[in-house]
């Protein structure tokens, strides 16, 4: 780091003294502890005495960390520790009253850092503070093991989510000794991260620290319910058993943390890992009843960009030549009991197609497989969602990303990422064409975060729901605003996409 470019500065905040430094435009401090946890308990608050130094990174939490990233880069055993609560914030001032952004990162529960978007790119020439979070995974987060180790461990299934309210809590509280203003917090996140927030909005102390969301590929669907919960961990037990022959429950609480990571690397190991782990209805943090609180209007209220990409997964046709046989036993996996409904979906459609060329049938059976993944997984939720919030009296704006091969969260990569796009996502689409429609999702979510409305230059007038206005904004060039209809997406899903 050249010192010569920068300058420390020192914060007051409620914890204590923190130090960062201001390199080019932006105030950075990274790695600020917002709580501290021991293993499977809840976060508690974290003070220290004296000055404590934010100028690096903390280290990541716990995971799967020895397979390539999408770079290439390998990632080392060093990076990642238990102790991973921090949060990162970027600022251009520490004076005045700035909205703030607070990034809730995604990766299938399992996976992801607060490292993985540059403050820099983020903000940019705009004025908004840019906060990014770490928080529990995978079992060490969301493994629930209160039938097994009692009341004292009750809440487990949800620790990451507990995480990400101490972590937006402690920015509501301190929030203004960095500039930013406490009653104009935006929090948003895609995937994991969208579904996280969704749970959070459930929570009562979100109406307070939290005035604006965006939810992008994710909404309510990766509660689960204390059955299905029970059963992830009963699998997790049997194979940490195989493992470790005189293991016991309570040994989870003392075995080296390696060991946890690697049982939870088999129990991840098949294609529907992605919802093995997530919040966990367990009637101390989300009621049992959840899903009549959320149809009742029993939720968050406030101002919500919500939507998703119109081909989600379609990565897996795209890496499957066998993909249609191997969709059934794909949805088996992402689905529990659920894909019963899903194959019958599949049953139901694919009597549509009458083509005789049978390399044409089979692609158009892919696209099948395609839509119902990506509906069942992402769309439709996002869908009810959006819909929910619009009728317990919010102002929400919807969209639907069909660019390129508009696969899972592109628009969220092309706005926010300032890294190189796998070309697989955009097929032969052209670089200026690429950047252009880049720069207007930007540009939308920008104005969104400073003023509560997506709406400027660049984008033909973007409509919130409402009784006479049930459109879209469809990202693509030339952008369009077209109609909400039922048929968009299947339905026939519960509001759980996984149960066992």
């Amino acid at each position: 780091m050249d010192e010569v470019n920068l300058k420390r500065i020192q914060v007051q905040t409620n914890c204590g003294v923190l130090e960062g430094i201001k390199e080019d435009r932006l105030y950075t401090f990274k790695g600020i502890p917002y709580a501290k946890a021991g293993r499977f308990k809840v976060p508690q608050p974290y003070t220290w005495e004296g000055t404590l130094v934010c100028d690096t990174f903390s280290k990541k939490a716990m995971q799967v960390y020895d397979m390539p990233m999408f770079d290439g880069r390998v990632q080392t055993r060093d990076e990642f520790d238990e102790d991973c609560l921090s949060l990162n914030i970027y600022t251009p001032a520490l004076e005045g009253s700035l909205p703030v952004v607070i990034y809730i990162h995604g990766g299938a529960f399992q996976g992801g850092n607060n490292q993985s978007r540059s403050g820099a790119y983020m903000i940019r020439q705009n004025n908004f503070i840019y906060v990014s979070v770490n928080y529990r995974l995978g079992a060490l987060g969301y493994l629930y093991l209160g039938d097994i180790l009692g009341n004292d461990y009750a809440s487990t299934g949800n620790l990451g989510t507990l995480d990400q309210l101490a972590a937006i809590k402690w920015v509501y509280e301190n929030i203004r000794a960095f500039g930013g203003n406490p009653e104009k917090i935006t929090v948003m996140g895609e995937s994991a991260g969208a579904k996280s927030i969704s749970a959070l909005l459930m929570l009562p102390d979100m109406q307070t620290y939290c005035a604006q969301a965006s939810l992008a590929s994710g909404a309510y669907q990766s509660v689960r319910d204390i059955h299905t919960a029970s059963e992830i961990t009963a699998r997790f037990m049997k194979i940490a058993k195989n493992k470790h022959p005189e293991f016991k429950p309570e040994g989870l609480l003392t075995m080296p943390v390696d060991d946890i990571i690697e049982i939870q690397k088999e129990l991840c190991s098949g294609p529907g890992s992605t919802c093995i782990f997530g919040p966990v209805a367990d009637d101390i943090n989300i009621s049992k009843d959840w899903m009549t609180k959320l149809h009742e209007g029993n939720y968050w209220k406030g101002k919500a960009i919500v939507g998703s990409c119109l081909h989600e997964l379609v990565f897996h046709k795209l890496m499957d030549k066998d993909f249609v046989q191997h969709a059934p036993g794909i949805a088996r996996e992402l689905f529990g009991v659920n894909a019963d409904i899903a194959i019958k979906d599949f049953e139901d459609l694919s009597k549509t197609i009458s083509e005789p060329d049978e390399k044409k049938q089979n692609d158009m059976l892919a696209d099948i497989w395609v839509k119902i993944l990506s509906d069942y997984m992402y769309r439709t939720y996002s869908a009810r969602l959006a819909q929910l919030l619009y009728k317990n009296g919010s102002d929400v704006w919807c969209y639907s990303m069909e660019f390129g091969r508009a696969v899972h969260c592109l628009d969220q990569g092309m706005a926010f990422e300032d890294d190189e796009k796998p070309s697989f996502m955009f097929g032969k689409t052209a670089k200026e064409d690429i950047e252009k429609l880049s720069q207007c999702i930007y540009e939308s979510y920008v104005r969104f975060f400073e003023t509560g409305d997506p709406n400027g230059e660049g984008i033909p007038v973007w409509p919130k729901l409402s009784e006479n206005e049930q459109q879209k904004i469809v990202w693509k060039l030339p952008v369009e605003i077209q109609p909400i209809r039922t048929e968009d997406t299947l339905t026939h899903f519960p509001d759980n996409v996984y149960q066992l």
